[in-house]
């Protein structure tokens, strides 16, 4: 083992030409044959990726959550987050069933308000049929109906939101009244009242507006004839499934990732970036780097180690997300390909990030911050100047 180590010449290891002064320098070989670069290579790069592994799995349950639970929760959170925004409507042909009571469904914490824009003569008078639609209300529902003077002050008094919604319950304008024989009136109600459930009759129209609708035409029927009409059926239906409903809803949500979403995406694989500089630069930082290269490690097969170490420690995860957008984002989308497309995002990363960590040799956290803010910068430049 000694001779290995030594120059041809004796001169150069005077131990070892002690112990074969019997051999000619000219021909002498060292035994056994030193190995080939790339044997040494691949034995070193093993026993290093087995070393770093080793010290992942010192802190195994930190490294479990940060290299697979968060990945993927997070990777489920994106595919699923096209519905946080959005309430998904139960559509196509329900089952038939009586209109809502008014009196049931009115909150009285919300505002009812119904103006008068007949000559004043009218009859019925506006008036009548508003009490007799009030004529089962509680006393908070009667306090909460009120009169407004003209049809402009409904905008007013009802002033929606950014979602379409307002104070108001509805708003009644009395337009014209020609006898029994006309009433043209209007009901008034906010812009965000869109969700549709046709099997449970839980619609904002089948809650809101078609109550009110019935309330009046009840009122001025019974003001007519002395008899309240029978409750009529109502059947919902609409002109879309549910599987087009979801069909739009994420055609639309990848719309969204191709604008701003897809920086969302990226902060997805932010974990190789941030995890590897400052396990890398850690090493350094110890000393230890300049122990194993005094040793004869290969700065080759040291720094490919690390590269690999935790790449393949993130690997699971990134293979599991590709999985879960195929199911519920990217639908028409080969899995090979988003699962490669993940993989590769991994590894460049990898790469990318050890270059940035260079200049941070005594300091892995510096270098980890670093890697990762260039990261997300560079992902910002690149959204807006493509």
């Amino acid at each position: 083992s000694i001779l290995r180590h030594c120059s041809v010449r004796y001169s150069a290891c005077p131990f070892a030409a002690a112990h074969t002064s019997s051999l000619s320098p000219q021909y002498y070989t060292p035994w056994p044959p030193p190995s080939p670069f790339y044997m040494l290579f691949f034995r070193q790069l093993g026993a290093l990726v087995w070393k770093n592994w080793i010290v992942l799995s010192q802190h195994w349950f930190l490294n479990l959550l940060r290299c697979l639970v968060l990945p993927i929760g997070f990777g489920v959170f994106l595919a699923t987050a096209q519905l946080f925004l959005i309430k998904p409507d139960n559509l196509g042909i329900g089952p038939p069933g009586p209109i809502h009571s008014l009196a049931e469904q009115f909150q009285s914490e919300y505002h009812f308000y119904w103006v008068d824009s007949t000559n004043g003569s009218a009859t019925p008078a506006p008036r009548d049929i508003m009490d007799r639609v009030s004529l089962h209300f509680s006393p908070s529902q009667k306090a909460a109906l009120k009169q407004l003077e003209s049809e402009e002050a409904v905008t007013a008094a009802c002033e929606q939101n950014f979602n379409g919604y307002s104070d108001c319950w509805t708003a009644i304008i009395f337009n014209d009244i020609d006898g029994f024989s006309g009433v043209n009136y209007t009901i008034r109600a906010d812009a965000g009242l869109r969700y549709i459930n046709v099997e449970k009759h839980t619609s904002d129209y089948e809650v809101i507006v078609l109550p009110v609708q019935w309330a009046l035409d009840s009122a001025i029927i019974s003001l007519q004839t002395n008899q309240y009409p029978a409750t009529p059926q109502e059947a919902p239906f609409t002109g879309q499934t549910n599987e087009e409903q979801a069909r739009d809803i994420r055609e639309a949500y990848i719309g969204g990732i191709q604008a701003l979403f897809v920086l969302v995406f990226f902060i997805a694989f932010l974990g190789v970036p941030y995890h590897l500089p400052g396990s890398f630069m850690g090493e350094r930082a110890s000393l230890t780097t300049a122990h194993m290269q005094q040793m004869g490690v290969l700065d080759s097969a040291r720094i490919i180690s690390w590269q690999l170490s935790i790449s393949l420690a993130y690997l699971p995860a990134y293979i599991l997300m590709g999985i879960i957008w195929k199911t519920y984002v990217f639908t028409h989308t080969s899995t090979g390909l988003l699962i490669i497309v993940n993989i590769l995002t991994c590894f460049s990363l990898a790469s990318w990030s050890m270059l940035v960590a260079a200049p941070f040799g005594k300091s892995p956290q510096l270098a980890a911050i670093a890697s990762t803010f260039l990261a997300i910068l560079l992902a910002i430049m690149a959204l807006v100047v493509k």
